[in-house]
């Protein structure tokens, strides 16, 4: 799982597309905000991981 900061300047295109080269079914979510993101919103990021841990775990 990538979850991508919509207004990140720090992280380049390039790098979600070698992340996609090395594991093409990596699932992206996208969250509204700046690189940092788990410090701007860490409960929006705390609830997507959470859903997805309890949905890769069945």
């Amino acid at each position: 799982m990538y979850v991508q900061a919509t207004q990140d300047k720090l992280l380049a295109e390039s790098c979600i597309n070698e992340m996609k080269r090395i594991k093409p079914d990596i699932l992206f979510v996208q969250v509204d905000g700046p690189h940092l993101l788990l410090q701007r919103e860490p409960q929006k990021v705390a609830n997507i991981v959470s859903t997805f841990v309890q949905e890769t775990g069945r």
